[in-house]
């Protein structure tokens, strides 16, 4: 196994550790914070109108956007910052509505977002991106690629989420996907990994506890009822991406089956797809290394 693989395994174990002591939360959240200034990532906030939107930045050169999925943060780029940023500006928001961010009570989809996303770069000062998207995130990257192709030079689609689904979500799919009980949220972890050394109970207990004391259950309320009303979808967006595209999937995938992958690569000319074996929804994750390398070699060209 990658030494980056080992790494993720030994944060998830550092996270439990913390979340059994008494405010393990709060400490757990310290802990990050040092990694990420050993890793040289400053974490940053602005304001977009009034609300404070979080985000961790590193490095210099091109900006390269990392863009989470539906009820992650920018955490989930740990494993992938330190070697992008040796050669790119990198920038992981916590989109509106998640992670360190404010959650106002809105109306959420991919538009809206697309839109929050333009006036981070605007209030930034950026005009040309990278764009990398996991799930919900790469819904969002190919959305704001189709209507701004100006403003992105690459994009990479991870496990992404984006076409319109045969029928509405089911109640259960919906328990899964806003999980808000312990049995729940196992359940869906279990669905995110193929590998299932990276659950551990303690860990989703504190993250259960800071879903629960937060607006965040409203918010992907709101996009799963955006995805059952088929609101932005990009069955008919997708082949207007013009721009050099990878798209890496995990083979095993339980939330955005592989099909996706295979669509996804027929529909945007000139990309180029990777199958992960043995790898589930978050290769970024699990397979962080080889994720890296892929990112890099791609973004040289």
């Amino acid at each position: 196994m990658k030494e980056t693989d080992l790494v993720s395994k030994k944060v998830n174990r550092v996270i439990s550790l913390f979340s059994q002591m008494p405010f393990g939360d709060h400490l757990a959240a310290l802990a990050v914070d040092l990694r990420y200034r050993l890793m040289g990532v400053r974490p940053r906030t602005i304001k977009l109108h009034k609300m404070k939107l979080y985000y961790l930045e590193a490095g210099q050169g091109t900006h390269l956007i990392l863009l989470h999925g539906l009820g992650g943060s920018s955490l989930g780029w740990i494993l992938n910052i330190k070697p992008l940023q040796e050669r790119f500006h990198v920038l992981a928001p916590d989109q509106i509505g998640s992670g360190r961010s404010d959650k106002p009570l809105l109306s959420y989809r991919i538009s809206l977002m697309a839109e929050y996303l333009f006036e981070f770069f605007s209030s930034l000062k950026i005009s040309r991106v990278i764009l990398i998207g996991s799930s919900m995130g790469g819904w969002l990257a190919a959305h704001f690629t189709a209507n701004y192709p100006d403003m992105v030079k690459k994009l990479v689609l991870v496990d992404s989420a984006g076409y319109a689904l045969d029928k509405p979500l089911s109640a259960g799919e919906r328990e899964l996907l806003n999980a808000v009980t312990l049995s729940s949220i196992r359940a869906f972890t279990q669905q995110l990994f193929f590998c299932p050394d990276f659950i551990e109970d303690a860990g989703l207990k504190m993250r259960l506890r800071m879903k629960l004391n937060s607006h965040e259950p409203y918010v992907i309320d709101r996009f799963l009822d955006s995805i059952d009303r088929k609101q932005d979808v990009v069955d008919q967006q997708i082949s207007q991406i013009k721009v050099p595209t990878l798209i890496i999937w995990g083979k095993e995938d339980q939330v955005v089956p592989v099909a996706h992958a295979f669509r996804f690569h027929q529909e945007i000319r000139g990309s180029k797809l990777v199958v992960f074996d043995q790898c589930g929804h978050v290769p970024q994750v699990e397979k962080a290394a080889r994720f890296n390398q892929e990112v890099l070699n791609f973004l040289a060209d």
